[in-house]
């Protein structure tokens, strides 16, 4: 049997993989150390007969460590901080946190 919630945590957990520490301060609230996932996926755009990639940055959070994330939350990693925006989604499983984030 799939256990998808526990092998989500062995991925944001191992300090080999794909996870990276990171701060979450919520829009008027105290920072806490969370794991996130970065992603930066090209983002394509059509325009009548034009396509345009855009880059962007795709963050994921354990709903466990961030219950409620909001756009204009920031998460800073390697001193690099991003700032949430749009409206976050969740996995299937109701475990993580997909919301995209702009460079500050």
């Amino acid at each position: 049997m799939i256990d998808l919630a526990g092998d989500l945590a062995g991925v944001f957990d191992d300090p080999f993989g794909f996870a990276v520490d990171a701060v979450y301060t919520p829009s008027g609230g105290d920072p806490a150390a969370v794991r996130a996932i970065l992603s930066r996926p090209d983002d394509t755009v059509v325009w009548r007969e034009t396509a345009l990639a855009r880059p962007t940055c795709i963050v994921e959070i354990r709903v466990a460590e961030v219950p409620t994330p909001a756009a204009g939350d920031t998460l800073t990693v390697d001193g690099v901080t991003y700032r949430l925006q749009g409206r976050p989604e969740r996995d299937t499983e109701r475990v993580s946190w997909r919301i995209e984030a702009v460079e500050t």
